[in-house]
């Protein structure tokens, strides 16, 4: 038992003759793609695998179009990369170019401040013009009723118009009788018609359906936009160049003139007042019992109100102040125009008043004329009467 060993023995087995010897596979590149001549190397064409000859043709096809297809990704890669960079790079320096032009290129909230600010400014707008509003529907009734009394008075001149050219040469001869009334309303009458052609007119060329809404809405929303814009340089330069703000407590001096009025008003004309609009003598000022002065505060408050209103005008958009201020002479015009039709009608009743009286004047003269020659030839018919019964008589 002693010479007995026991054991295991793991012997490498015997190497097959006329087998190729073993190849180490090259480990795979880094960047996931080979050369083709590493892929070359790695294919061989003769030895055992020179009957797989087709397959590994196909094979190395295959995998030169993919190291094909990962090289032209790879190099859009690099471009979309290169691109992208020289891209911020061209950003940066425009921001930075703007920058030194304009500190508040990039100053969103105050652009936004600005435009919030103009957009409450015509929200303002409209609400004053709402209240200052006056009642348009009997304005529109009382231009429909003279608009209507027009086309009456038209149209019985046409009618008139026919009915002497029916009557043809009958009255020739005779006599025509017009008075100024009669052609000032001719002159009114034909004015009109001229303004109505002229009104239709321009309605045929603004009304061009949906085209013409479009872009009266463009416009409309330009407007708005510059009106933003507007406001938004405004604001940026009030930031640049603040201007000072003046002290409402501290009173405007008023004109020499104007205080010597004052002054001789409250305390009569005895008082003595100098070229500066000062009280010689103040002692002319006091008045039995206390002297109090009384302090202005109606003054003040005009003036602060009214300096208000001039640091409101001055903050509104150009734009906007152009528009009111056309608005308030459109408003002017349209009261002169009426006050003169006004004054017109009351010209116009006033001559045909005293065109009626003198015509009344002119019939009763006409009828005494006429009662007198009657009583004339009728006395001078009894004379020669009474003259042949004479002469029959004698």
């Amino acid at each position: 038992m002693s010479g007995i060993s026991i054991g295991l023995k793991f012997n490498k087995p015997a190497a097959k003759k006329g087998a190729p010897p073993k190849t180490t596979k090259p480990k795979a590149s880094v960047f996931g793609a080979e050369d083709d001549d590493d892929l070359e190397a790695d294919i061989p064409d003769e030895g055992v695998f020179a009957k797989k000859g087709a397959k590994s043709k196909k094979a190395k096809e295959a995998l030169a179009k993919d190291l094909a297809k990962k090289k032209d990704i790879n190099r859009v890669n690099v471009q979309l990369a290169t691109f992208n960079e020289i891209s911020k790079k061209a950003e940066e320096e425009k921001a930075k170019a703007l920058q030194e032009v304009d500190p508040s290129v990039f100053d969103y909230d105050a652009a936004y401040d600005a435009i919030q600010e103009a957009r409450d400014l015509k929200k303002k707008e409209k609400e004053v013009e709402s209240e200052e509003r006056k009642p348009k529907y009997i304005e529109a009734f009382m231009q429909s009723a003279e608009t209507r009394r027009k086309d009456f008075l038209r149209a019985k001149e046409k009618m008139l118009e026919k009915e002497r050219e029916a009557e043809g040469d009958d009255f020739a001869g005779k006599e025509v009788f017009v008075t100024e009334a009669y052609k000032k309303q001719k002159e009114e009458l034909k004015r009109l018609e001229e303004l109505e052609i002229q009104r239709e007119e321009k309605e045929k060329k603004k009304s061009q359906g949906v085209a013409s809404f479009y872009r009266n809405l463009l416009d409309q929303q330009e407007a708005e936009h510059q009106a933003m814009m507007k406001a938004a340089e405004n604001a940026k330069a009030r930031a640049l160049n603040p201007e000072p703000v003046p002290d409402d407590n501290v009173p405007k001096a008023k004109p020499v003139e104007e205080k010597v009025k004052e002054i001789k008003e409250k305390y009569g004309e005895n008082v003595e007042v100098n070229d500066e609009g000062e009280v010689v003598d103040k002692r002319q000022l006091l008045k039995g019992g206390l002297n109090i002065l009384e302090v202005r505060r109606t003054e003040k408050k005009q003036m602060a109100a009214e300096q208000a209103k001039k640091n409101k005008e001055r903050l509104m958009d150009p734009e906007k102040l152009k528009t009111r201020n056309a608005m308030r002479e459109r408003h002017t015009k349209l009261l002169e125009q009426q006050l003169e039709q006004a004054q017109k009608r009351s010209i116009d009743e006033v001559a045909e008043q005293e065109a009626e009286l003198a015509a009344r004047a002119k019939s009763r003269k006409t009828t005494t004329d006429v009662m007198s020659a009657k009583e004339r030839y009728l006395q001078r018919k009894r004379e020669a009467e009474e003259a042949k019964k004479k002469q029959a008589t004698g």
